[in-house]
């Protein structure tokens, strides 16, 4: 498994219950390579964005193939943010 890409775009969070109004947020994209041998399924995806406390994440999933529009997956905390601080 090998990431190929990552890309941050402003793209709209929308929910399955209507009584929640869509947002816009900072989605980080990823394409992995799978190392599958037939060139279409070789390729994953993946969506996150920011989570409620800065240990967290959110997975997402696209709407639709066009990946402008995403559902809130899955939440994951205890990420460790040792890789973002500065070392003296």
């Amino acid at each position: 498994m090998t990431i190929e890409t990552v890309t941050l775009y402003l793209r709209t969070l929308v929910f399955k219950n209507p009584k929640y109004i869509s947002k816009k947020f900072d989605i980080l994209t990823y394409d992995v390579d799978m190392g599958a041998d037939i060139p279409d399924e070789k390729k994953e995806h993946w969506y996150i964005t920011e989570g409620v406390r800065e240990d967290c994440v959110f997975y997402l999933d696209a709407v639709d193939s066009r990946a402008r529009e995403f559902y809130l997956k899955k939440l994951v905390c205890g990420i460790s943010n040792k890789m973002l601080q500065k070392t003296n």
